[in-house]
Formats: structure tokens, C-alpha cells, sequence
């Protein structure tokens, strides 16, 4: 119950605009109870029906660019140099660890798990070719320029 108490103290002191926002997230992002919550709380501040109207439009515009940004899907040139970075065992994909926090921090979620995906896929190539006694670079020779 402690948790519940601090939950509603946070809701409180939120800006109508974020309240609204929390009270129309759906459960994938918070738990009923909380939405719940942040309803009840809404209703207690009693907010004029133009200016919920208002702030709900900009909810739905910011909600709505969430869920494109979240489904934007990853370039072609990010795919091939995810790969290549994973053909080469992974040790390169250090120098994406900046990028892959940025997309999960901005909420594009399939653009982070497209880079994992094609790097995972690069790196069992290069397991593939190194078992196959093939060095990676050979592949790429290959694909450049036709011949290795």
C-alpha cells in the first residue's frame, strides 16, 4: 500500500498535460491499477472540458509519433554495417553500443532489435566462414568486387 500512496503523491504533482498523457497510456507501458490511478487523479483536478480537449490532442499527436517512430523500420546502410560488424565476431560493434542506446532511449524499438538482428545474422556468417576456413574479409572482397 506504501507503493500505492507514492504513486498517487507522484501523480499529483504532475502537470495536467503528462497526467493525461499517463492516464491514456495503455498497459504495455503502465500497469492498470497506475492508469486507474492517473484517471481518478484527472478527475479530482477537475480540469475544464476545452482545455482537456486541448491537451488531449497534443497527447494523441505525441502518441501518435511515438508509435511511428517506434515502428520505423532501419536503413539499409545500418542493416549492412550491423552485418559486417557482426561478420567480423562482434569486436566492431563496440563502436555501435551509442547508437543502439540511442534508438532504445528514443523509443525506436524496431530499429534497435533490426540491429541486433543483422548483426547476430553477420556474426553466424562469420562463424560459418571461419569454420568453413574462409576469412570474413573474403566475403566482402566478394561482394565489392565481384571476386576474392
Amino acid at each position: 500500500m506504501e507503493a500505492e500512496g507514492e504513486l498517487r503523491e507522484y501523480l499529483h504533482g504532475l502537470p495536467n498535460e503528462e497526467l493525461l498523457m499517463y492516464a491514456k497510456a495503455g498497459p504495455q507501458e503502465h500497469h492498470p491499477e497506475a492508469i486507474a490511478l492517473a484517471q481518478e487523479e484527472l478527475k479530482a483536478r477537475q480540469v475544464p472540458s476545452q482545455d482537456l480537449a486541448a491537451f488531449e490532442a497534443k497527447v494523441q499527436a505525441r502518441l501518435d509519433h511515438q508509435a511511428r517512430t517506434a515502428a520505423a523500420p532501419l536503413s539499409w546502410t545500418w542493416r549492412v554495417v550491423t552485418f559486417l560488424c557482426g561478420l567480423f565476431f562482434g569486436i566492431p560493434l563496440l563502436i555501435l553500443i551509442p547508437s543502439w542506446l540511442r534508438f532504445r532511449e528514443n523509443g525506436e524499438r524496431r530499429k534497435n532489435q533490426e540491429m541486433w538482428i543483422s548483426s547476430l545474422i553477420g556474426f553466424g556468417a562469420g562463424c560459418y566462414m571461419s569454420w568453413a576456413g574462409l576469412h570474413p574479409l573474403t566475403l566482402v572482397l566478394f561482394l565489392l568486387y565481384g571476386h576474392a
